[in-house]
Protein backbone atom coordinates (compact mmCIF):
# COMPACT_ATOMS: atom_id res chain seq x y z
CA UNK A 1 0.00 0.00 0.00
CA UNK A 2 2.58 1.89 1.28
CA UNK A 3 4.85 1.51 -2.18
CA UNK A 4 1.65 2.35 -4.37
CA UNK A 5 1.04 5.40 -3.34
CA UNK A 6 4.90 6.56 -3.14
CA UNK A 7 4.60 5.29 -7.05
CA UNK A 8 1.27 7.29 -7.25
CA UNK A 9 3.68 10.58 -5.19
CA UNK A 10 6.30 10.51 -7.73
CA UNK A 11 3.83 10.33 -10.87
CA UNK A 12 2.52 13.15 -9.91
CA UNK A 13 6.01 14.99 -9.39
CA UNK A 14 6.63 13.72 -12.52
CA UNK A 15 3.44 14.93 -14.25
CA UNK A 16 4.18 18.72 -12.53
CA UNK A 17 7.71 18.77 -13.68
CA UNK A 18 6.80 18.06 -17.50
CA UNK A 19 4.24 20.58 -16.75
CA UNK A 20 6.53 23.23 -15.87
CA UNK A 21 8.74 22.35 -18.50
CA UNK A 22 6.58 22.51 -21.21
CA UNK A 23 5.62 26.31 -19.61
CA UNK A 24 8.99 26.97 -19.95
CA UNK A 25 9.53 26.18 -23.28
CA UNK A 26 6.31 27.90 -24.56
CA UNK A 27 7.81 31.20 -22.95
CA UNK A 28 11.08 30.83 -24.71
CA UNK A 29 9.35 30.24 -27.89
CA UNK A 30 7.19 33.21 -27.36
CA UNK A 31 9.94 35.32 -26.50
CA UNK A 32 12.25 34.13 -30.02
CA UNK A 33 8.89 35.01 -31.81
CA UNK A 34 9.32 38.45 -30.90
CA UNK A 35 12.88 38.87 -32.07
CA UNK A 36 13.66 41.03 -35.29
CA UNK A 37 15.13 39.59 -37.86
CA UNK A 38 19.22 39.47 -38.22
CA UNK A 39 21.64 38.91 -41.03
CA UNK A 40 22.94 35.24 -40.46
CA UNK A 41 25.60 35.91 -42.72
CA UNK A 42 27.18 38.63 -40.15
CA UNK A 43 29.60 36.73 -37.69
CA UNK A 44 28.70 39.98 -35.34
CA UNK A 45 24.89 39.85 -35.34
CA UNK A 46 25.22 36.21 -35.04
CA UNK A 47 27.61 36.50 -31.90
CA UNK A 48 25.01 39.13 -30.61
CA UNK A 49 21.45 36.71 -30.89
CA UNK A 50 23.48 33.84 -29.05
CA UNK A 51 24.97 36.02 -26.60
CA UNK A 52 21.17 37.49 -26.15
CA UNK A 53 19.90 34.04 -25.49
CA UNK A 54 22.18 32.87 -22.92
CA UNK A 55 21.31 36.08 -21.27
CA UNK A 56 17.62 35.52 -21.39
CA UNK A 57 18.17 32.46 -19.97
CA UNK A 58 19.87 33.29 -17.44
CA UNK A 59 17.94 36.24 -16.49
CA UNK A 60 14.78 34.08 -16.42
CA UNK A 61 16.14 30.57 -15.13
CA UNK A 62 15.33 29.00 -18.50
CA UNK A 63 17.77 25.76 -19.35
CA UNK A 64 19.66 26.74 -22.54
CA UNK A 65 19.42 24.06 -25.12
CA UNK A 66 19.64 23.49 -28.91
CA UNK A 67 16.32 23.67 -29.83
CA UNK A 68 15.83 27.41 -27.74
CA UNK A 69 19.07 28.38 -29.23
CA UNK A 70 18.34 27.71 -32.91
CA UNK A 71 14.91 29.22 -32.36
CA UNK A 72 16.21 32.24 -31.06
CA UNK A 73 19.16 32.37 -34.67
CA UNK A 74 15.72 31.40 -36.38
CA UNK A 75 17.28 28.67 -38.37
CA UNK A 76 16.44 24.71 -38.42
CA UNK A 77 18.84 22.82 -36.06
CA UNK A 78 20.06 20.95 -39.64
CA UNK A 79 21.29 24.83 -40.23
CA UNK A 80 23.03 24.35 -37.07
CA UNK A 81 24.53 21.16 -37.52
CA UNK A 82 25.94 22.44 -40.81
CA UNK A 83 27.25 25.57 -39.18
CA UNK A 84 28.67 23.51 -36.67
CA UNK A 85 30.39 21.04 -38.85
CA UNK A 86 31.64 24.07 -40.93
CA UNK A 87 30.24 23.05 -44.42
CA UNK A 88 27.97 26.26 -44.44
Amino acid sequence: MVARKNSENQKAQNEEIKKSKRKEAMKMLMWCATLPPFNHDDPEQVKARVALYFDKCMNDGFTPGKEGLCNALQITRQTFQTWLNGTA
